[in-house]
């Protein structure tokens, strides 16, 4: 294909991160870059060397010589951008989750179907070297059958308060508990058939629950658990875990200390890692994952995570949802 030449549709805090990886990678153009807000648009486009900025991401997708985008718009503004470059024929890297309702996921599933374009959902904890090993010790089958998985994925205030022009709009299932649905699925290979739910809220109080406690049951039986704090102090910065515990063997995921930790029949066995910039370049898994779409791109791979896989994930999530509003288990599909 040559030159893969992409834009960025929203440019705030991930949107200027795919800019700058796109800009440090070879074989890649960084064309243009859209926000509403005109000075984050010039401001990632003088950074990364990009030719134009838009405020009207449609002025964006009309150039023909922009071959992919990435979207980082708020969450629950992802349908109209993603269906619109669909349309025009763009390649779509669309920052998680894929929607915050089922209308809106199935309309960009079906636009991207019919369009026949490359898409991928940015669940980014599948590129996370950690979970992509516990997936492959659970296909190996050093796991054996798995019984019981638990997963938190907590961070700091900070986060909700860098949303908070539409906090509203989103919860912590959808911004934080929406990765690990969907690597819990991943490394499963099944579907949740039923979720139950409690939450409390004190400090985000009436924008947003501060904490989500959520049990499944997936197809084949295995028990599951996932912990959404977003409250942490300032100071931190997030607290991720995965425990899954099979017939077979155990794996512990832990972060940030960047552990691996699986014990099986033949004893322990450690993998370390960390996402440093190094000489200057963003390493780690969005270099990867981003390196991986335009693999998808080119025709090399295929998408990681689907776009069912995607609307498979914020189906769960909002079931939970119906869960604590209903005070009663849900069963899937909804």
């Amino acid at each position: 294909m040559g030159l893969i030449r992409v834009g960025v549709i929203g440019c705030g805090l991930m949107g200027r991160y795919h800019a700058r990886v796109y800009s440090e990678l070879p074989g890649v153009r960084l064309v243009a870059t859209a926000d509403v807000d005109e000075r984050k648009a010039r401001m990632v486009m003088k950074e990364f060397g990009a030719e134009k900025w838009y405020v009207d991401y449609n002025e964006l997708l009309a150039r023909s010589d922009i071959d992919a985008v990435s979207i980082a718009v708020p969450d629950h503004l992802h349908r109209e951008p993603t269906v619109a470059a669909a349309k025009a024929g763009k390649a779509v890297l669309l920052e998680k989750p894929i929607a915050t309702t089922l209308e809106d996921a199935d309309a960009i599933v079906k636009a991207v179907k019919k369009a026949g374009v490359p898409f991928l959902v940015g669940h980014i904890v599948r590129f996370d070297y950690n979970y992509a090993k516990a997936k492959e010790y659970m296909e190996k089958g050093l796991l054996g059958e798995p019984v019981s998985i638990w997963a938190r994925r907590n961070n700091s205030i900070t986060s909700p308060m860098r949303l908070k022009t539409w906090l509203k709009e989103t919860s912590p299932l959808l911004f934080l508990g929406v990765h690990d649905i969907d690597v819990m699925r991943w490394i499963i290979g099944k579907n949740v058939s039923r979720v139950y739910a409690e939450a409390e809220s004190r400090v985000l109080k009436p924008l947003a629950k501060d904490a989500v406690w959520s049990v499944f049951r997936f197809k084949g039986g295995t028990v599951g658990a996932l912990e959404n704090i977003w409250i942490l102090p300032s100071s931190m910065s997030f607290d991720f875990k995965l425990e899954l515990v099979g017939t077979r063997g155990s794996i512990w995921i832990s972060q940030p200390s960047d552990s691996f930790l699986f014990w099986g029949e033949k004893g322990p066995e450690n993998l370390s890692h960390y996402q440093p910039v190094v000489h200057g370049r963003v390493k780690g898994y969005l270099r990867d994952e981003i390196i991986h779409f335009l693999n998808c791109v080119e025709g090399k791979e295929e998408p990681l995570v689907s776009a069912e896989d995607a609307r498979a994930a914020v189906e769960v999530a909002l079931a939970i949802h119906k869960s604590l509003k209903d005070g009663k288990p849900v069963t899937l599909p909804l």
